[in-house]
Formats: structure tokens, C-alpha cells, sequence
């Protein structure tokens, strides 16, 4: 497996075309020096080069199920024991990372296509590895070249975000929580409406107000539309907490749901004033 290179271009500034400074002779052209990089002292949780072709190889092995080729880049590489991470990046966290990934969104991500962008997530580790799907034409199969890899909680980004790791379920009281949907945030954020699987939705509140589940199971069995559940870029529901469990009582397996492209806290913060304080049980 060939670890790609990507290169990037820069352009210097100058005088303008054709034109030439000359100094006088009796004076030394100055010789402006690079600061030196601090180098960084090998220890015994780095990741070395064998061992990360070894991951890479494994990695391919999951996804070449779903037609992607997975290839490492330089910078990827280089960037896997960097100071910056904190703590090291260890192999075992490496190796999870890309076996829970293709478990949970290794469909998902082939089903992007070429020149798509998006970011490998493990809210566990907050490691994040941005990657870039690309068409290979002579074998036939999308490459996902990751362009880095980094350690850094709360990482953002406008690319479509894969997390993993069990999030944790929040305990945010009711009447606090905004009751919003895609009309709601269509100003504001970018959103889309579809079907998700009910294992990949996690609860933000536990409150529930009495009689209502029940109430929503009565509806969709006498045929009754429900309205698509509003869920944040990680998954956490946002509104739609009673449908949830009303899918979950009847053994639905994917939900209508509306994602917004915006985090949970930014979200209960910029629509604090479209609550509902209804009595909860």
C-alpha cells in the first residue's frame, strides 16, 4: 500500500516580472535563516512506520467491502506522533477508530462518491482524521485519502462529521430544551431531512411528559404522519424526545429525522425562547 503525498502550492511575493536587485559589491547579500523546528524526542508509544502500515492495511481490508481503498498520507503520518495531540496517539486507538467506523458509517461514507469531503470522529479519544474520497480509475474504487490526524476535543468543521464512541446521554431539564424544526432553522443553519437509524439518535433530556408516547403510538397506528424528529450534527435529539421513544416502543428500526449542522449547546442557547414547560412526569 502506497502512502500518498500531498502537496501543497505557495506563491512568494517579489518585485515584479523581469526585475533584478543588485547590491553593492563590497556588501554580503544577507542570508535569511529558517528558526530551527524543535524536534521531537521519540518515545515508546509512537506509532512507527511498520506499524502503521500494518493499520492501514487492516483498515483497507474493512472497506474494501464497501469499495474504498483507505491510504495514508505523509502528513498524516507525521502528524499521528506529534506534540499537538497531548497525549500520544496510541495503535489500539488507531485500529478502533477504523473498525468502529466501518461498523457504524463504512455504507454511509462509500455513498458520498468522489471528491467528497468529511471527518473520521471518535468522541471517546477526540481523535479526528479529516479524508477526502477520490475516484481511482484504473482500479475501479474510491480512495480515502486522509489528508491528517489530530487529538483535539471539540474539533469543528463544514465537512460532514462520522462520529463514534457512545455519546452520553444528557440530562438537560424539558423546559429547556428547544422545540424546533427544519422551518425553524432553515435562516440559519444548513439542515437535511431524511430516515436514520434509531441506534445512532442519543437523548438529551430525560424528562417526558405524561401520557404523550402513548398518545404517539395511538397516532402512527391509526395511520397519522409524525413530523421528523431534530437531531444535532452528533446526533443528540434536539427535539422529538416522546417520538423517539414511541419508535422504540414499536421496533423501528430508522426515523424520520431532520439534521442540523450545529452543535446541541449552540443550539438550546440560540432557541431558548422556543421551550415548552409543560408538566413532566
Amino acid at each position: 500500500m502506497k502512502i500518498i503525498d500531498i502537496v501543497e502550492s505557495a506563491s512568494c511575493g517579489g518585485m515584479g516580472a523581469g526585475a533584478v536587485a543588485s547590491a553593492p559589491a563590497s556588501v554580503a547579500p544577507m542570508v535569511r535563516r529558517s528558526p530551527k523546528k524543535k524536534k521531537r524526542k521519540k518515545t515508546s508509544e509512537d506509532i512507527d512506520a511498520m506499524e502503521l502500515r500494518s493499520i492501514e492495511a487492516m483498515a483497507d481490508k474493512l472497506f474494501r467491502k464497501v469499495g474504498i481503498d483507505v491510504n495514508f498520507t505523509n502528513h498524516f503520518s507525521d502528524r499521528v506522533n506529534d506534540l499537538r495531540n497531548g497525549n500520544p496517539i496510541t495503535s489500539a486507538e488507531l485500529v478502533r477508530l477504523f473498525k468502529q467506523e466501518y461498523k457504524k458509517w463504512g455504507k454511509p461514507i462509500a455513498q458520498m462518491g468522489p471528491d467528497a469531503e468529511g471527518t473520521l470522529k471518535d468522541l471517546q479519544t477526540d481523535i479526528n482524521v479529516p479524508f477526502v474520497l477520490i475516484w481511482d480509475r484504473e482500479n475501479q474504487e474510491l480512495d480515502m485519502v486522509t489528508k491528517t490526524i489530530m487529538r483535539k476535543p471539540n474539533f469543528r468543521t463544514h465537512n460532514r462529521e462520522f462520529p463514534i464512541g457512545e455519546a452520553v446521554e444528557k440530562d438537560i431539564p424539558r423546559e429547556h430544551m428547544p422545540q424546533i424544526d427544519a422551518e425553524d432553522v432553515k435562516n440559519h443553519y444548513q439542515h437535511k431531512t431524511g430516515t436514520a437509524s434509531i441506534d445512532k439518535l442519543t437523548c438529551a433530556q430525560q424528562d417526558r411528559v405524561p401520557g404523550k408516547v402513548d398518545s404517539i403510538v395511538k397516532d402512527f397506528e391509526a395511520g397519522k404522519e409524525q413530523k421528523p424528529m431534530t437531531i444535532d450534527i452528533d446526533g443528540y435529539i434536539v427535539d422529538g424526545h416522546h417520538r423517539y421513544d414511541a419508535f422504540k416502543q414499536m421496533g423501528q428500526d430508522t426515523v424520520p429525522v431532520t439534521i442540523i449542522n450545529a452543535k446541541l449547546a449552540e443550539l438550546v442557547k440560540r432557541y431558548q425562547h422556543k421551550t415548552d414547560d409543560t408538566p413532566t412526569e
